[in-house]
């Protein structure tokens, strides 16, 4: 266990430069700019574990007993986190480390480990009931992340703090060492909600802190000591602050810091889509959803439908948070229908759920987003015919892996913004947590890509928009999908990139122009209008006029 230094370097020796060319400016030859970028399968950045010796000093090196597998080093001892969980006890004094609690995430249930920043330490109080050192911290539990407390500090067993089919999120938020309370934030109630609990250190008399009784999106923020907690209320009403005094502190104190009553003017003043949240079942598995409707919704009427993804490994876009968004105006504005499905490989239902797409993502996220397609489909209120699906980056994925698994059955349109299309032109870091290097799981790699144009040619149309000097997302990835649709023969497609723009694309007016795209195309769309351009026909000559 280590805390990170600000002055934390890395040695990037070994990374090949990407070069992000821009051309906007009085300039005639392009300014380049040059950043370190590994992608799946290159070499990562290395990192050794160092202390500085204020009395002599010097800066040292600990040794770590057993040490670091070679090729792993950088994943383990950053804490970064894929197959194994390793954590490491560091004696300074003594310039020593040793393991002391090591799991193989792939061996137990298949998937990986999101290492936690929210590790706390506690300090032994023998008058106090704890007689030795220890630390909280996420942990794997039937299927579950949970809270357990690890004492003495060298024990891999731990006292488990929750357990349940539910998860801690971010967990835990803060400690009162005086009372022996962890405070932490859950979805005990509900997936897509949030509640804040506190818990005894023996595992016992866990309890909420916030009204279980209505449904609830909070976060939290503790005082040192834990006698005062930042209760922010996020959803599903208009969202408020307040600073409340917890259970254990004997000077009761409520005091309100926003209560947004000008928004909640505002609300009422404006027609906001109707939310129904649902669930859906697929291969087993229960998904959350959320629709929204149009403010005059009649079921009597056939409606198009957008469906929204994010669908990234452990995201989670279906919450009972408050928001006004780009969806909320397509339902408000437009009077379409979205709807949104966490499908497998979200977070917080399960981690069978989310493991399942390693080594082959977009695959089984795709077949959620089809399959509940199928099922909108076959309600009395919804036109099958007008159905489309857009998301952004990790969505613009999702959005082109649908279209090209469903080949025009299901969804006739798409819209993707700076979308992945090959995930070895992705960092490594990110990419290999969930997909492995291409030199092992080179058949995921290939399955996951962008490859089946005949497949994707069988929508009506679809849009791809994209920052040329995107550095999260590289250009790359669309070039690649252009060349393989000119090589295929495909043309039911418009492109449209932005200058200079990174992975937010917002350089010179940029961010309006891709919203009035999105929604302009999305009405063209929905309007039958690129129906008529597969095959363009000349107006008919008056030839009296000639």
């Amino acid at each position: 266990m280590s805390l990170k230094s600000p002055n934390t370097q890395f040695n990037t020796l070994s990374q090949d430069p990407v070069v992000k060319n821009l051309y906007q400016g009085r300039r005639i030859t392009l300014k380049s700019e040059k950043s370190k970028y590994p992608k799946a399968g290159a070499p990562n950045p290395t990192v050794d574990l160092l202390f500085y010796d204020i009395q002599k000093a010097e800066v040292f090196e600990v040794k770590i007993a057993g040490g670091f597998e070679p090729k792993k080093s950088f994943d383990y001892r950053s804490s970064l986190g894929c197959d194994i969980l390793r954590v490491v006890l560091v004696d300074v004094v003594a310039r020593t480390g040793k393991t002391v609690r090591y799991t193989d995430i792939e061996k137990l249930d298949g998937g990986w480990f999101e290492v936690s920043e929210d590790t706390l330490y506690i300090p032994a109080d023998p008058a106090n009931g704890r007689p030795h050192d220890g630390y909280i911290d996420t942990i794997i539990h039937e299927n579950y992340d949970h809270l357990g407390y690890f004492t003495p500090i060298d024990n891999p067993e731990p006292i488990l703090l929750t357990s349940g089919d539910w998860e801690v999120v971010k967990a835990p938020s803060a400690v009162d060492l005086k009372n022996n309370l962890v405070y932490f934030v859950s979805t005990k109630q509900s997936p897509i909600t949030r509640q804040v609990y506190s818990v005894k250190l023996d595992g016992t008399d866990m309890k909420p802190i916030t009204d279980t009784s209505t449904e609830g999106y909070y976060g939290a923020s503790f005082s040192k000591g834990a006698g005062y907690v930042l209760l922010n209320y996020n959803g599903p009403d208009i969202p408020w602050q307040k600073v409340i005094s917890t259970p254990s502190n004997k000077n009761q104190y409520t005091h309100t810091i926003e209560e947004n009553k000008r928004l909640s003017e505002m609300a009422k003043k404006h027609e906001l889509p109707l939310l129904v949240y649902q669930t859906v079942t697929i291969d087993g598995f229960e998904l959350q959803v959320v629709e929204r409707r149009p403010p005059h919704f009649n079921p009597k009427k056939k409606y198009p439908v957008l469906f929204h993804l994010y669908g990234g490994p452990g995201s989670q876009t279906v919450t009972k948070s408050f928001s006004v968004d780009f969806q909320s105006y397509i339902a408000s504005k437009l009077g379409y229908i979205v709807v949104t499905v966490d499908g497998r490989g979200t977070g917080f239902i399960g981690r069978k759920a989310r493991n399942i797409i390693r080594g082959n993502i977009g695959h089984y996220e795709a077949h959620d987003q089809i399959e509940t397609a199928k099922i909108w489909a076959a309600k009395k209120y919804v036109d099958a015919s007008r159905i489309a699906i857009w998301g952004w980056s990790y969505g613009g994925f999702m959005t082109l892996k649908v279209l090209e698994q469903d080949a025009g059955n299901t969804f006739s349109y798409g819209m993707a913004v700076a979308p992945v299309t090959d995930w070895r032109f992705y960092d490594s870091i990110y990419t290999e947590r969930y997909m492995h290097t291409p030199q092992n799981n080179p058949d995921g790699y290939d399955n996951s890509s962008i490859s089946d144009m005949k497949a994707i040619s069988k929508n009506v149309r679809f849009l791809v928009m994209h920052g040329v000097a995107d550095d999260n997302v590289h250009m790359q990835s669309t070039l690649t999908l252009l060349d393989k649709l000119d090589l295929a023969g495909v043309e039911n497609y418009d492109v449209h990139l932005f200058p200079d723009s990174d992975h937010s694309i917002y350089f010179h007016n940029a961010n309006r122009i891709v919203y009035d795209k999105l929604n302009n195309w999305l009405i063209n769309a929905f309007n039958g209008e690129w129906l008529r351009t597969a095959n363009a026909v000349p107006l008919e000559i008056d030839s009296a006029k000639i």
